[in-house]
C-alpha cells in the first residue's frame, strides 16, 4: 500500500486476480536493472474546433485532461458522464467546476446515456472521444455509423476480441526463445502463467514455484546424480 499524502491509499501489490506485473511489485529491489519502453499514447486529443466527450464509469479518467486542454484552447466542448450511481462515479468534484459543460447522468436516476440524442445535437464535424465499458463503446460506434467513423476516437479497457480469441479455448505449446524450452499452455491458462516454473539455465519446467538447484545432498549414497533440479513452492 502507498499513501498519496492526501488521505488516499493506492494498492501497488495486486493479488493473484489483479492485472499488472507481480514481478515488478514484489521481486524488484533497489539496484535491480529493469528494461522499460517509452510511454505510448494511442488516445490523445487531436486538433479540433468542437469536441464531444462521452465517459462511462472509470472511463472518465483519460478524458479529464482532455476537457482541460479543450477548455484552455478555447474550443467548444461538452461532456456526458454516465455510471451506475453517483456513489460509484469518480471525480464528480473535479468535473463540477465546469458547470453545465458536463452532464452527470447516473443510470439509477436517468437510465442509460441517450447517445442518439447527444450525438444528434453535436456539430457534424465535432470530434467524439469516448472511454468506458465495451457495451458503451459499441453503442457509440453504432450511433456514429461507418460514414462518420473518422470522427470517433475510443479507448477500450481491453482490446476488442478478435475472431481467433472468440474461438473455443484449447491447449497449445509455446517455445521460449531465450532457452529453447517448450511449455504447454492448458485450456483457461495464459502464456504468462504457464512458464512460471521454467529454469532458464537448464530448460527444466515445473508446474508452479521457483526453480532452484540442489547439489550433493547425500545423493551419491542413493546412487542418484549429484546435480539435479528441484523447486520450492
Amino acid at each position: 500500500m502507498l499513501s498519496t499524502g492526501d488521505g488516499r491509499c493506492v494498492d501497488l501489490g495486486g493479488g493473484s486476480g489483479h492485472r499488472g506485473g507481480r514481478g515488478g511489485h514484489r521481486e524488484a529491489v533497489p539496484g535491480s536493472s529493469l528494461t522499460v519502453s517509452l510511454p505510448r499514447n494511442n488516445f490523445d486529443l487531436g486538433a479540433g474546433a468542437e469536441y464531444v466527450f462521452v465517459a462511462g464509469g472509470i472511463g472518465i479518467t483519460p478524458l479529464l485532461p482532455m476537457i482541460a486542454a479543450a477548455e484552455a484552447a478555447g474550443a467548444a466542448w461538452t461532456m456526458h458522464y454516465g455510471g451506475r450511481s453517483r456513489q460509484s462515479m469518480a471525480y464528480l468534484d473535479e468535473v463540477a467546476v465546469y458547470g453545465d459543460g458536463v452532464g452527470v447522468l447516473p443510470q439509477d436516476e436517468y437510465g442509460v446515456l441517450p447517445l442518439a440524442d447527444i450525438l444528434a445535437r453535436s456539430a457534424p464535424r465535432a470530434q467524439v472521444y469516448c472511454c468506458g465499458p465495451e457495451p458503451l463503446l459499441a453503442a457509440v460506434e453504432s450511433v456514429i455509423g461507418p460514414r462518420d467513423a473518422q470522427r470517433l476516437h475510443v479507448e477500450r479497457f481491453r482490446p476488442r476480441p478478435t475472431d481467433e480469441e472468440s474461438a473455443p479455448d484449447r491447449d497449445f505449446t509455446v517455445r521460449i526463445e531465450s532457452t529453447g524450452a517448450t511449455v504447454r499452455v492448458g485450456e483457461g491458462q495464459s502464456i504468462v502463467d504457464a512458464p512460471e516454473g521454467v529454469d532458464d539455465r537448464r530448460g527444466d519446467v515445473v508446474p508452479r514455484g521457483h526453480v532452484r538447484e540442489l547439489r550433493d545432498l547425500g545423493s551419491r549414497r542413493r546412487g542418484m546424480p549429484s546435480r539435479f533440479g528441484a523447486f520450492r513452492r
